[in-house]
């Protein structure tokens, strides 16, 4: 996970959807829209899966195979519901790229939960009430802070009274070009914290991995495309990168 993220970063992270998608070079194109519930929606089925797996009464816990699997469901629903209710789509993307993410997303869900599950009680113990309290800190505040950036770039395009791309401004926007990815990161870190497993803490710095080499993408396409782009903005997270 992390050596392919860490590549993917390297080359820039240019995974062919959105602003990065290119028809000539990727014939097999669909609506990114329906791309978009390709990718999430497996995820969301297995961690659905998951929660119902955790509330059958002869399920056997370690006291925290609902609330990851919780994590899992509420994460991709929420992706699932930008896709269709708050996202201004511009473009399609390739149909393989959709598919594979999508893939990839569903195995690393159902491994996050699958090794939690494996997870001894007493490591939870251990982490006591302030560990549950940072997962849940981080979690929330991460899909919270996600969502807001989304709806803020969906009504800039919306004033725009079309879906050409415009430069971000206002809120964390100022200092940085893409925050939606630092939530994210944060998001998943809480996920991590809550599993507290290698598994998770790995899948954590690769999104960490990936979502930076695609900010860092983002800032030179915008450096490009705007003349008035000021350099000064970070790529993802403030004093960071």
């Amino acid at each position: 996970q992390v050596v392919g993220s860490l590549v993917n970063f390297k080359q820039g992270g240019f995974t062919p959807y959105g602003r990065f998608y290119d028809p000539a070079k990727h014939r097999t194109g669909i609506a990114s829209r329906l791309g978009m519930t390709v990718i999430y929606s497996p995820s969301f089925l297995v961690g659905a899966f998951a929660v119902a797996q955790a509330l059958a009464p002869a399920s056997v816990s370690n006291g925290r195979e609902l609330l990851v699997a919780s994590m899992i469901a509420i994460h991709f629903a929420k992706r699932l519901y930008e896709t269709w209710f708050v996202h201004v789509y511009s473009g399609d993307m390739d149909r393989g790229t959709s598919v594979g993410i999508g893939v990839y997303y569903a195995l690393m869900s159902f491994l996050v939960i699958h090794q939690q599950a494996g997870v001894g009680a007493e490591v939870y113990a251990q982490q006591g009430e302030i560990g549950l309290a940072l997962a849940l800190a981080l979690f929330g505040a991460g899909e919270i802070g996600n969502l807001a950036c989304h709806c803020q770039l969906a009504k800039l395009r919306s004033k725009e009274k079309g879906t050409q791309y415009v430069l971000p401004s206002g809120g964390l926007f100022g200092l940085v070009v893409s925050p939606h990815y630092m939530f994210e990161v944060i998001a998943w870190l809480g996920i991590a914290v809550a599993a507290a497993h290698l598994n998770a803490c790995l899948l954590a710095v690769s999104m960490a991995c990936y979502l930076a080499g695609r900010a860092d993408s983002t800032w030179s396409w915008y450096k490009e495309k705007f003349e008035d782009f000021p350099e000064s903005r970070w790529r993802i997270m403030p004093g960071v990168f």
